[in-house]
């Protein structure tokens, strides 16, 4: 028996309100709503920034890898180097840590603090028992007082020894998660902080590992995202709905992953390939800054939704 024609009729009208529809969810998952426009200019050649955060004072921190020392764009627009660690191709990533503090990736001398207020460095790790660092590259703070850092420098395809391990600041007790990867780059934690996502640059994916209950070892790692093309996954933040924001080194952008591995969106720079990293601020947390390392160029773009603050870190 065929099909009525207002059987028929019914199920076109929901058919055309189905399509309708996605078409509204596609153009409400739009992520960038507005143009790429460069924050900052005015910061010395050779200096390879990355690593940035905000303070609670509207100040810009981030590390100058190429020049060993730290730098902030002040918010009136103004540049300052503040300090010289002491090492050229040094420092590398950076949080701010719930008393203010800044802790730093140091490829030579490990996991280090900084007192913004004071300008007093002190070593929170070295090495691993005794056994020196490949070169730290990237952290991440939680909630109980310890960062995750990868150990990428000297791996990858050919030598995939790269690490990623567990570091209490205050007592520098230390475990290792992973002695196994191909340049172990940006890495971020869940909301529940129950999964680590690792940016494994050299194989051009995000590797997401369950964390133990105690977090000092990692259960059944998996490929949570795979990228085209050539380049590699650096500096990778949050927002709000779940989305994360990686910089994609050397394809000069930020991709945009949703909550299940998929990516929804790449958000281009106008010039230059060395894209580090991204991090949120502005007044509402909706200003996406990404950082161009080979120009030393800050960029901005306005986001549909707010970066999530991890703990320890402050925004403007």
């Amino acid at each position: 028996m065929g099909i009525s024609k207002t059987i028929k009729l019914v199920f076109f009208s929901l058919l055309v309100l189905i399509i309708a529809a996605s078409f509204v969810q596609v153009a409400d998952a739009k992520i960038r709503k507005g143009k790429v426009g460069v924050f900052a200019k005015n910061i010395p050649k050779g200096a390879f920034i990355e690593g940035p955060v905000f303070d609670q004072k509207g100040n810009l921190w981030f590390v100058e890898i190429g020049s060993g020392h730290i730098g902030r764009i002040k918010p009136d627009g103004s540049y300052e180097r503040f300090i010289d660690l002491g090492y050229e191709w040094g420092p590398n990533g950076m949080k701010l840590d719930k008393d203010g503090t800044l802790i730093i990736c140091h490829r030579q001398r490990g996991i280090i603090r900084l007192d913004p207020r004071t300008k007093k460095v002190e070593t929170i790790v070295a090495d691993y028992h005794g056994q020196k660092f490949n070169g730290p590259n990237d952290l991440v703070l939680d909630s109980k007082g310890w960062a995750y850092f990868t150990d990428p420098w000297g791996t990858g395809l050919e030598n995939p020894t790269g690490g990623v391990y567990r570091v209490n600041l205050t007592t520098g007790e230390i475990h290792q998660l992973f002695d196994n990867l191909a340049f172990p780059n940006g890495i971020q934690l869940s909301e529940d902080e129950k999964i680590l996502y690792i940016g494994e640059c050299n194989r051009n994916r995000i590797v997401k590992a369950p964390l133990s209950a105690d977090g000092n070892s990692v259960n059944m790692a998996n490929i949570w995202t795979r990228f085209p093309g050539a380049g590699g996954p650096d500096g990778m933040s949050w927002d709000v709905k779940g989305n994360l924001y990686m910089a994609e080194w050397d394809q000069g952008g930020v991709y945009v992953i949703d909550p299940k591995g998929k990516i929804i969106e790449f958000i281009a720079v106008p010039e230059g390939t060395g894209t580090t990293y991204c991090v949120f601020g502005g007044r509402d947390n909706k200003t996406l800054y990404i950082f161009e390392s080979w120009g030393n160029t800050i960029y901005k773009v306005r986001v549909a939704y707010p970066g999530r603050p991890q703990y320890g870190e402050t925004w403007k």
